[in-house]
C-alpha cells in the first residue's frame, strides 16, 4: 500500500552544467517513484505516494542521479505517513535536522 513522502533537496550550483543535468535526473528520479501522483509546486521539494522506505527511495533516487554528489548535494526523503522512517543522503552543514527528526516518536 503506498504511503506518503517528502522529498526535498539542494543542489550544487557552482557548475552550472552539472546542476541542470543533476536537477533534471533528481526530478525525473523522485517522480518516477511517485505512485500515482505528486504535487511539487514549491522549489526543490515533492510531496507524494510511493511504496518502500524512505532509505530505498532516497537510494534509487540517488542511483539514477550520477551526477549527485553528497559532499555538496543534499537530498531528504521522509515518509511522513509514519512517525518513523527519513533518510539523508549529503552532509547537511545544518546539523540541527537530526535532533529535530528524532522528535518524530
Amino acid at each position: 500500500m503506498p504511503q506518503l513522502f517528502i522529498a526535498t533537496f539542494r543542489l550544487d550550483d557552482s557548475n552550472r552544467p552539472r546542476y541542470n543535468r543533476c536537477y533534471a535526473d533528481l526530478n525525473n528520479a523522485i517522480q518516477s517513484h511517485a505512485h500515482p501522483k505528486f504535487w511539487k509546486e514549491t522549489t526543490s521539494f515533492y510531496l507524494f505516494e510511493a511504496n518502500g522506505t524512505s532509505i530505498q527511495i532516497a537510494d534509487a533516487v540517488i542511483a539514477a542521479t550520477p551526477d549527485f554528489d553528497p559532499d555538496i548535494d543534499l537530498l531528504l526523503v521522509m515518509n511522513v505517513s509514519q512517525t518513523r522512517g527519513h533518510a539523508i543522503r549529503g552532509k547537511p552543514t545544518d546539523r540541527d535536522v537530526y535532533p529535530l527528526l528524532q522528535l518524530r516518536k
